[in-house]
């Protein structure tokens, strides 16, 4: 009983630090709830096949691999295109932009399986604009590997049609020497000549023979890399379901709960440390270092009189409380 009493005079004591924190804070998180506009969520899945032969797809497990592949996927070159294909004034909004760099994601779910999340307010664009985004996203990966190959095989295309024109020319000098000398008797000059020039055309040919095999290895070999090195999609973009409305304030309701307990709890401690009133025996005993030897009740009213102090008790039951019981 005494453990009872103690409890509810501990809860009337600090009945505003319990209660309004208590009536506040839940009604508060309840009304963001309400207010909040609802998010929808719309992801889809890639599977990168040979990710070897990417470098930047390389170890999907990569804490860093995913840093760079999430700095790509929120670039301008990759999100304003793939925006502008839904909406062309919201690729020119700059506050929107910034939104949307917040709101999609990408993680790597397994070790060649990437998947990108989009969450946003408005679900009507929703599904082709997650869709937008990954096409871009998946060219700008695939892109410098893309363009060394472009440039490898422009390096060697120009060489070859050098070495061709560089043969061609010869071979016209020579015909023309050929022509020019005849059936005639040729002296010790103009055979050396005509020697250098067929030597000429000869290395050329060579050397012509080698920048072609080398255009066609090199071709060859891009070509069977790039049948092989493949993102595509194992799940188009889907709009996942939300969850129902009351649950959601329910939870908001659940947090506020406890957000409101702990912040009584920190204002009861605060008033406790800051209360320097004597409560207990021993606070009265600590205090003053001197047995506490009885207790007064309260008397009821009191007076001086004579220089003596009289109480007059108010009585519990009385006439009138008797007849308005009755």
């Amino acid at each position: 009983m005494d453990g009872f009493l103690t409890i509810i005079s501990f809860v009337w004591r600090y009945k505003f630090h319990l209660f309004v924190p208590l009536l506040f804070i839940p009604a508060l998180f309840v009304s963001f709830s309400i207010n909040k506009p609802e998010v929808f969520e719309a992801t889809t899945t890639l599977f990168v096949e040979n990710a070897e032969k990417t470098p930047v797809l390389q170890n999907l497990s990569d804490k860093n691999r995913m840093q760079i592949l999430e700095r790509t996927l929120k670039l301008s070159e990759v999100l304003e295109p793939a925006v502008a294909k839904v909406s062309a004034a919201k690729s020119k909004d700059n506050l929107y932009m910034t939104e949307l760099r917040q709101d999609i994601t990408i993680e790597a779910i397994d070790q060649n399986i990437l998947q990108l999340t989009l969450k946003t307010e408005d679900k009507t664009d929703a599904l082709e604009l997650l869709g937008a985004i990954t096409q871009s996203f998946m060219t700008e990966v695939l892109a410098p590997e893309r363009m060394r190959t472009d440039q490898t095989l422009s390096f060697l295309a120009d060489k070859l049609k050098t070495r061709k024109t560089l043969l061609l020319v010869a071979e016209q000098e020579l015909k023309k020497l050929n022509e020019t000398f005849g059936d005639k008797e040729q002296d010790l000059e103009q055979l050396k000549a005509l020697a250098a020039k067929e030597f000429e055309v000869q290395h050329l040919k060579s050397q012509y023979d080698i920048a072609q095999k080398e255009y066609q290895n090199y071709l060859s070999k891009e070509q069977d890399r790039q049948i092989k090195t493949v993102i595509r999609f194992v799940e188009e973009p889907t709009l996942l379901e939300n969850m129902p409305r009351l649950l959601v304030h329910t939870n908001f309701l659940g947090l506020g709960l406890v957000c409101s307990f702990a912040l009584s709890f920190i204002f009861i401690m605060f008033a406790k440390l800051f209360d320097s009133s004597l409560r207990s025996d021993k606070q009265i005993k600590k205090f003053f270092n001197v047995e506490l030897l009885g207790r007064m009740p309260k008397l009821g009213d009191m007076s001086i009189e004579g220089g003596r102090i009289q109480a007059s008790v108010k009585p519990i039951f009385t006439q009138e409380n008797v007849k308005e019981s009755s």
